[in-house]
Order: structure tokens, then C-alpha cells, then sequence
């Protein structure tokens, strides 16, 4: 048995069940795990503009490091969550007990993944360098950099786009497949084997899982885009640019942080109820 016999409605209901009775040990972690990090990144996008082409070079490695660490909580956040509501019992210091030990193993799985997003584009690079298609770097007016690429032609190109399209199918099945892929690693103990046993558990309910990610990709975007219109169209006539950006940047975050909480009860309730019809 597997996800196939879930009700995508039921889970959905019992996620919103467990949003309304545990938002009160949910909301301090998903403030502190996406929140947050989300006002320090704005904050450095709206009031630090490097002023030459060197700056940007020289604050790469705290990009780097800031990218990291937002990673880190990122998946430190989800995980909590996902204890809170696997299990009734879990209090707050519960979550972050738990999330603290499983946090290796999560970032152990992301590098796996991300490794393999990679090996499957060499062939992709390999055919555009094959094309003809060249890459430049040019200087933007703000003394930044950016990177420019002019296509190529014949056979390689053809196979380059037909490549990059059945790789984005395969990246949207893929991630339907893993939606449970911190929930196992959590509730099941499980390092890299979390990756197939959540292939397992949704097997039979790809295409409705598929869906949701699509309705939740389509929810999230458009609804940060009307939060940021509605702050920083009024704050633009009154403040300055930077200020207006940012606290757009921060309207449009506050609602991310809504939804991506909201996500991370979804997969806790989709594993509880997937590893109870295959009998775990």
C-alpha cells in the first residue's frame, strides 16, 4: 500500500485542523526559520548597493555564507514543524530537540540532490558549448555584473532545448516524489534511504501531488506579488525607494513564511496518513 489510497482533501483538512489547534507553537518557528532570515536578506537587498565593480567580488564568500545558513534554517524550520504535527504530543521544545539531531541528515540528503542537479546538466552545458552558443559577462549600471549567453544552432541546440524540457518534467516529478522527504528523515530515523523511501510512500499519487505543487507554486507567487503591489505602491509616493522596496520585501515575506509553514504541515499530515496505509 502506498499515498495512492490518500485523499489529498482529508489530509487537507487535517492540515488545516492542525494549523488552527498547534499555531501557537508553530508560529514562533516558522517566524524565527523563514521570517527572519527573509528580513536580513531584503534588508541587505534594499540598503546595500555596492558603489564599484569590486564589491560585489569582494562580499561573495558573505553571500555564500549567508545563502548557507539560510539554507540550514530553512530545513532546521521544516523539520520542527514537521514534528509538531506528526505528532499531537510534540511540544515546542519537543520540535527543536528533535529538528537539532535531524538537521544532518536533511542537509546530508539536500547535497545529494543538489549534486545530481548538476550531473544531469553537464549534458545539457555540453551540448550548448557543442552548439556554438557563447557566454559573456558584462557590466551593468549599477557596477554590478551579469551574465550573458548568445544561442548557438544545428542538431545540438534541438537536443539541448529538447533536454531541458524533459528535465524540468522530470524535476516537477521528482519533487512530488520527495515531498515527504523530511518527514521520513524525521519520523523514520533515515539518512540517504529517506530519498527512496518517500518515492515509495507517494507511489500511486504523483499526479495529484503534482497538482498541488503546481496550485501551491501559483498561490505562493501571485499572492506575494499582490502583498508587495499593495505596500509599495501607496509607500512609494511617501518614502524612499530603498525604504519602499524593503517593506514590500517584507509584506511579501511575511506571506511566504504564512505558506510555507502552512506547506510544511501539509507534508506532516500527508506522511502521517501515507506511512498509516502502508502499514508503518
Amino acid at each position: 500500500m502506498s499515498a495512492g489510497r490518500i485523499r489529498i482533501a482529508e489530509v487537507w483538512d487535517s492540515t488545516l485542523d492542525a494549523a488552527r489547534g498547534r499555531a501557537g507553537v508553530i508560529a514562533p518557528i516558522a517566524l524565527g526559520a523563514f521570517f527572519v532570515p527573509a528580513v536580513v536578506q531584503n534588508g541587505l537587498g534594499a540598503f546595500v548597493r555596492p558603489s564599484a565593480p569590486m564589491l560585489p567580488m569582494a562580499a561573495t564568500p558573505i553571500a555564500v555564507a549567508l545563502a548557507l545558513g539560510v539554507l540550514v534554517l530553512t530545513l532546521w524550520g521544516q523539520i520542527a514543524i514537521v514534528a509538531v504535527v506528526s505528532d499531537p504530543a510534540t511540544t515546542r521544545a519537543d520540535a527543536v530537540r528533535q529538528a537539532n539531531r535531524r538537521i544532518g541528515p536533511a542537509l546530508a540528503n539536500t547535497a545529494v540532490l543538489a549534486l545530481g542537479a548538476v550531473l544531469v546538466l553537464v549534458p545539457f552545458l555540453i551540448a550548448l558549448v557543442l552548439s556554438g552558443a557563447t557566454f559573456a559577462t558584462i557590466g551593468d549600471a549599477a557596477g554590478g555584473t551579469r551574465m550573458t549567453m548568445t544561442a548557438g544552432s544545428g542538431g545540438a541546440r534541438l537536443f539541448a532545448s529538447l533536454y531541458i524540457l524533459g528535465l524540468a518534467v522530470f524535476s516537477i516529478w521528482l519533487s512530488a516524489r520527495i515531498m515527504l522527504l523530511n518527514a521520513v528523515a524525521l519520523n523514520e530515523r533515515r539518512g540517504l534511504g529517506a530519498i527512496g523511501r518517500s518515492i515509495a510512500l507517494t507511489r500511486g499519487a504523483t499526479a495529484r501531488l503534482v497538482g498541488v505543487l503546481v496550485l501551491y507554486a501559483v498561490v505562493l507567487v501571485v499572492t506575494m506579488l499582490v502583498a508587495q503591489a499593495a505596500v509599495a505602491i501607496p509607500l512609494r509616493l511617501a518614502v524612499s525607494a530603498p525604504v519602499a522596496l524593503f517593506v514590500a520585501a517584507l509584506a511579501g515575506s511575511l506571506v511566504s513564511t504564512v505558506l510555507v509553514a502552512l506547506f510544511c504541515i501539509f507534508t506532516g499530515r500527508l506522511y502521517v496518513a501515507a506511512a498509516e496505509a502502508a502499514g508503518g
